[in-house]
């Protein structure tokens, strides 16, 4: 087989560093890359060959791009070549105009995407080539079939004079064998042998015609006129009064008349009759072999067409055109008068077929060919619109702007001003309206009302095994109740396509409308549905990238808030400390200044927490304690816990609670935590002298906890998302009250932990908010994950004076954090040494001995896991008390201090009288059991 010809690509620029780099993106084994510098070299390279594609720079010296496109476009040659425009300038829209009204395919702007630009050539690369493979298959098929005919006329010529042969030597034989037989009968055998040779003559003529006829068939003479010949030439060398062709349905259960000879005029045979014995024609397609009638009147094998009747025909014969394994018809001559049909007729005629077979063959190959081309054109060109809208779509990730072009695309495609572009919801099972074009807002109500009850009457899932399309709104019952306000707005047919992914999720529908009834054509369906596959895929990709870019500015937001809050706090503390150094400061001053710092030291603990506590929550590693308490006892504590907070800000709190007992299975820490949280988000949203209220009220199997504030009130598109986490409100933003966004996250996550739910209510900005906290009163939850560890609740010690001062070794690579830790500690009259690092502690514990080790666990060189097995592993360290004094709380940071040898695990900030408790509960040499806080 020949090898496949290199494709051709034109590459057009007069910059050579731009043919080199597209030279090095479209390089391939399969392809030559052609350069042209300018116009006028583009114009002499097109005149030489033909190109798969052509890339083209805009600007110019001379015949810019535009020109030049123009002129090639002039040449039939060159009309359809694919023509790609490169500009490294800003492209206006009349610019990108322009180039697409020259027939341009794409409009590109340098830099190109090398992937984008070897992926678009590759399209026209391939069709480039099955193009021309197509070509070449038709050139080698018309010249395999003219050989073949060739062949078979030779062969057909071969029989025919062996056949002659034959029988003239048997003539010759008889007349031989007469001649010596009845010498005496001369002139008789002059007679017969005159006879032969008019026979011979007349096989001769035959064999003319037929080769005339192979001749004629060769030159692409029309079939019609083709057949018109055959038959008049059968009805004059055969001396009869009628001959005809007749085609064989493609159904195979009828033939009609196709080319006739004689028939009056007003009597042509134009009604098809049956196959088999139905008539003449259909029983000769049975049998290989001529059918000869010599007396059509006493014929009983089939049943004689009375058109044959009418036209006083008396002898018949026919033969099948056939050709590669099925009929295309037969071939029939007809007598008034009462003849015996001769072989030679017979081979006439059968000779004759073959030629009209061939023939009849070849029109249809043609007529198939010039199909295939066709197809290929409107895939092409269906290829081309699929490819433009990919690429408009690939411009923009904006859900409007991508909603707008695929409907604009699918109503351009179905001829069509009018459509409505439908979303998917998944979890309400509903249809709405996105995007619509041609319809104003009262007629877009209607189409909607429409296009509701055609979801309604083809549920989702005939949507998605097909759409919906109903060509005529007043012929279907369903549309009746809109059928007035339909028509009104112009609409008398629709037709829906859904939106599908390439995983099948449906995305949403496209309907389009017509103001008269219509059916969309199959090539109309296909594409929109290739339009409505790719659109599927380019909504969930622009909904994604909304997403994305929603989550990227909630955790912008968050970041922002997580900063101002952290830094708030600050402020205060430092500002207690400098007053503190204060000369003139007396004690009550000093008093207050360490409780403001202490509470604000308190604050940055809560909110830590609350941040550890939506990780812990969202990995499922929360575990809740669950007891049987009274619901009361827990209301009033969380009172307790935000009373200073309602307080401060001046509000009305009032709290109703039923009479009788309130029993719940629940967390108690947990559900305190809940409940104020709600009551300080209502302190912190409403304006100073509002109202709050906390109602409990019994409902059977339910306990509800509502709490409702006379505050600031929540905006109806927040409503939905007011529990998302790090989900804020405009007025969060000047962060008067503080606080991170996470509190209502983890009340929700807490009482779902519990089975139970929570809803907001809000009319709205101004009008306050209403949380109702809904928990069921069951028993037998299952906890999960691992335990969060409680935090040691501080107390005095009953008798700290009797407490003996212990040795402390105290490690922080923190010096600040170290050296009030240690004054702390002495001040409690503990002895005191400190270590920044765990080379040194090793060093002090090897000079002395500790009572306790306070220890840090992020430390530089060896942590502090290493360091308190390497304390485990000395002589006179198994009874000292190791207590991890650490910023890292995870269940996993507990497990692994126990591991390594700690006795307890405290989180920082460690509140002062939680530490002197415990120091005071430590005896030396006395081993308690381990414990981890």
């Amino acid at each position: 087989m020949q090898a496949e010809e290199k494709v051709k690509i034109l590459l057009v620029d007069d910059q050579p560093n731009n043919l080199f780099a597209l030279e090095a993106i479209l390089e391939g084994s399969d392809r030559t890359l052609v350069r042209a510098v300018s116009g006028e070299d583009a114009l002499m390279r097109v005149l030489d060959h033909d190109f798969a594609a052509i890339l083209m720079d805009v600007q110019m010296p001379g015949m810019d791009g535009f020109e030049t496109a123009a002129l090639i476009r002039e040449r039939d040659r060159s009309k359809h070549t694919p023509i790609l425009f490169l500009t490294a300038f800003e492209s206006s829209e009349l610019q990108v105009f322009k180039g697409y009204s020259l027939g341009a395919v794409d409009y590109l702007s340098k830099p190109v995407v090398p992937a984008v630009l070897r992926s678009k050539v590759s399209v026209f690369v391939e069709l480039f080539q099955k193009t021309e493979q197509v070509r070449r298959q038709s050139e080698l098929l018309v010249e395999n079939q003219r050989k073949e005919h060739e062949r078979e006329l030779v062969e057909e010529k071969r029989r025919w004079e062996l056949d002659r042969l034959r029988e003239e030597t048997a003539q010759e034989k008889k007349v031989a064998e007469a001649l010596r037989r009845r010498t005496e009968e001369l002139a008789q055998t002059i007679a017969e042998r005159a006879c032969a040779e008019e026979q011979l003559r007349r096989r001769a003529h035959q064999q003319a015609i037929v080769a005339q006829f192979g001749q004629r068939a060769l030159e692409g003479i029309g079939l019609p006129a083709l057949l018109d010949e055959a038959v008049d030439a059968v009805r004059r060398n055969l001396e009869v009064e009628f001959a005809r062709i007749t085609e064989l349905s493609p159904q195979g259960d009828f033939v009609s008349m196709k080319a006739g000879a004689g028939w009056v005029e007003d009597l042509a045979d134009t009604v098809p009759v049956g196959v088999g014995t139905r008539s003449f024609s259909g029983f000769s397609l049975l049998s290989a072999d001529p059918l000869v009638v010599d007396d059509l009147g006493q014929e009983t094998r089939f049943e004689v067409p009375p058109f044959l009747r009418r036209h006083g025909v008396v002898s018949a014969i026919s033969v099948k055109i056939h050709g590669r394994g099925r009929s295309f018809g037969t071939l029939e001559a007809f007598s008034r008068d009462r003849r015996p049909f001769t072989p030679d007729d017979a081979h006439f005629l059968q000779a004759l077929a073959h030629v009209l077979a061939t023939a009849i063959q070849r029109k249809r190959d043609e007529q198939e060919l010039s199909r295939i081309k066709d197809e290929l054109a409107v895939q092409l060109a269906d290829m081309t619109q699929l490819h433009a809208l990919s690429a408009r779509l690939s411009n923009s990730l904006e859900l409007p702007a991508v909603l707008e072009q695929v409907l604009a695309a699918v109503t351009s495609l179905q001829g069509t001003d009018r459509g409505v572009l439908m979303l998917y919801d998944r979890d309400l099972d509903l249809m709405s309206t996105a995007a619509s074009v041609g319809f104003s807002e009262g007629p877009l109500d209607v189409v909607e009302r429409v296009t509701t009850s055609l979801q309604e009457s083809g549920t989702v899932s005939a949507i998605i095994s097909g759409g919906i399309i109903v060509e005529d709104l007043e012929a279907d019952p369903v549309f009746a109740p809109h059928l007035a306000a339909a028509l009104n707005a112009g609409c008398r047919a629709v037709s829906s396509t859904p939106l599908l992914t390439v995983g099948g999720e449906l995305v949403g529908t496209i309907a389009t409308y017509f103001d008269r009834p219509h059916r969309p054509s199959d090539r109309e369906t296909r594409l929109v549905e290739l339009y409505g596959r790719q659109a599927a895929e380019f909504i969930e990709y622009a909904r994604h990238y909304r997403q994305i870019r929603e989550a990227d500015r909630r955790k912008d937001e968050f970041l922002a808030m997580l900063a101002h809050e952290l830094r708030n706090p600050l402020a205060p503390i430092l500002n207690a400390i400098h007053y503190m150094r204060g000369e003139t400061v007396d004690l009550v001053s000093v008093e207050q200044a360490r409780e403001i710092a202490e509470r604000q030291v308190r604050h940055l603990a809560r909110l830590v927490d609350d941040l550890l506590d939506v990780s812990r929550i969202s990995s499922g590693k929360i575990q809740l304690r669950k007891e049987s308490i009274e619901l009361a006892d827990a209301v009033n504590r969380a009172v307790e816990t935000s009373r200073l907070l309602i307080e401060l800000r001046g509000h009305n709190l009032t709290v109703t609670l039923p009479e009788e007992s309130l029993p719940l299975e629940a967390d108690a820490a947990r559900i305190e935590q809940v409940m104020a949280n709600l009551l300080n988000n209502a302190a912190k949203y409403t304006e100073e002298g509002g109202r709050i209220a906390l109602v409990v009220e019994n409902r059977g199997k339910i306990l509800e906890i509502r709490v409702r504030d006379t505050g600031i009130g929540i905006a109806p598109e927040l409503l939905p998302r007011v529990f998302d986490l790090f989900t804020q409100d405009k007025r969060s933003l000047d962060r008067s009250q503080g606080g991170l966004g996470i509190g209502l996250t983890l009340v929700r996550n807490l009482v779902e932990m519990h089975g139970g739910s929570v809803v907001v209510r809000s009319e709205g900005v101004g009008k306050g908010s209403e949380f109702i906290v809904r928990l069921p009163r069951r028993h037998g939850v299952t906890p999960a994950s691992v335990p969060l560890p409680d935090v040691p609740v501080p107390r005095q010690p009953d008798d700290a004076s009797e407490a003996p001062p212990k040795r402390i070794l105290v490690v922080d690579d923190n010096i600040d954090g170290a050296l009030m830790l240690a004054r702390l500690l002495r001040g409690w009259g503990h002895q005191l040494a400190v270590a920044h690092d765990g080379e040194t502690a090793i060093e002090l514990s090897r000079e002395q001995a500790f009572d306790v080790v306070l220890l840090d666990i992020g430390l530089p060189g060896m942590n502090g896991y290493e360091i308190a097995q390497a304390l485990r592993s000395q002589a006179g360290f198994e009874q000292t008390l190791l207590v991890a004094l650490t910023g890292y709380g995870q269940g996993e940071d507990r497990r692994r201090s126990s591991e390594a040898g700690f006795d307890h695990h405290l989180v920082k900030p460690v509140d002062p009288l939680a530490l002197k408790a415990l120091l005071d509960r430590y005896q030396p040499l006395v081993r308690q059991e381990s414990e981890h806080v």
